[in-house]
């Protein structure tokens, strides 16, 4: 491909826009497009959707062969949400080491002036909440939420998906600082809010969020954690995968993670994960022309104790071989079942759960998440 070819998207009934290849990544992250948006270059017959076209992908910088349509390209975070969570973690440091300022002697003893303390406190008010932005960004850098977005569900993500390095989450701080608290000053700090509630409003992207390529998405809140953890349904809605084989779309559990195996990144093969418990969804095309001997063939593969097997059948009535086995990591004891069924003559799919013993719900979830991606892959051969 050139390195100047131009792709071409529709923004309009007969109106089409070129970009290059960096302005459709850039559109990528902000979350302006998906892997499902139909691009067009000169040559091609009709345009095609940016997860079909390899000269696309094979240019693409970032890590977007995820298969996902509402990950990480999702929805933002609402505005109060935000607002809330940032006073949070603001009122967390700034309380107390204002509280600390006040018992210092040097700067509010009665030598001081009203004038003169007035000026002090509206120094420390300004600087504090960049005090309190810095001490946020080892935090983010580790965990990737701070205690005010944990309480009300948000976390801070690169737009593909990723962890935030420390020195990029200073930079997005600093812009926080300066563009959003205007400095810290008064009323110039109220006008930078208003401005950035806006448009967070009508779904744009904050300033700093624009400069850095960042999002803030909606997670579990305390009040969800809290019905989950008793075992009731909080009402939230999961995310839509599609197998990118099969184009078709399951829908998976809120908070669940998804990654190319690293090890094989060009191989049919995707790892979803939430927190101990790895689902893995892969496909081979093997000359075997038997589900057995794949079953074998591919146990043989599987680290862990056998513990034996057992044959169904899918929904839509297709045999179904599950092997069962045991796998301890020191003192971490896991349970491993493979699932493998055959779509076509030399064609085979596998779905790989692993999980510690003793989850209980989580493990029920696995299952669900299992089924839903299971369903992804029909069998298309008789």
């Amino acid at each position: 491909m050139q390195p100047d070819q131009l792709w071409f998207i529709r923004i309009g009934e007969t109106t089409w826009q070129s970009y290059s290849v960096a302005g459709l990544e850039e559109m990528l992250r902000f979350g302006a497009i998906t892997l499902a948006t139909p691009v067009w270059r000169a040559g091609m017959d009709e345009p095609a959707a940016i997860f079909e076209t390899d000269e696309v992908l094979d240019a693409l910088e970032g890590d977007y062969r995820l298969g996902m349509l509402d990950k990480p390209v999702g929805r933002r975070a609402r505005a109060w949400p935000r607002f809330w969570a940032r006073m949070i973690d603001l009122c967390l440091v700034i309380v107390p080491a204002f509280f600390l300022l006040v018992q210092v002697p040097e700067l509010y003893g009665e030598e001081r002036s009203r004038e003169e303390q007035w000026l002090i406190t509206i120094g420390a008010l300004s600087l504090l909440p960049l005090l309190a932005l810095l001490i946020e960004v080892p935090i983010l850098a580790m965990s990737g939420t701070t205690p005010g977005k944990w309480l009300l569900g948000l976390s801070l993500r690169k737009q593909n998906g990723r962890r935030i390095s420390a020195r990029h989450l200073l930079i997005r701080n600093l812009k926080i600082w300066a563009m959003g608290l205007g400095l810290g000053l008064p009323f110039v700090s109220a006008l930078c809010l208003w401005l950035n509630y806006g448009n967070v409003a009508f779904g744009r992207p904050t300033w700093w969020d624009r400069v850095t390529l960042h999002r803030v998405s909606p997670t579990a809140n305390l009040w969800h954690r809290l019905l989950e953890a008793c075992g009731w349904s909080s009402g939230r809605r999961g995310f839509s995968w599609q197998n990118p084989i099969t184009r078709r779309v399951g829908r998976l559990a809120p908070d669940w993670g998804i990654n190319p195996l690293t090890s094989a990144p060009t191989d049919n093969r995707y790892v979803f994960f939430k927190q101990q418990v790895t689902v893995l969804l892969g496909q081979d095309d093997m000359p075997l022309g038997d589900l057995e001997l794949y079953a074998d063939s591919f146990g043989a593969r599987v680290n862990g104790t056998y513990r034996g097997s057992s044959t169904d059948v899918q929904a839509d009535g297709s045999p179904r071989i599950s092997l069962y086995y045991e796998n301890t990591d020191g003192t971490l004891r896991s349970e491993v079942t493979v699932r493998v069924w055959q779509t076509g003559e030399e064609e085979f799919w596998h779905l790989v759960i692993i999980q510690p013993e003793g989850l209980g719900r989580l493990s029920q979830e696995a299952l669900r998440v299992a089924d839903a991606l299971e369903a992804t892959v029909p069998v298309a051969w008789r």
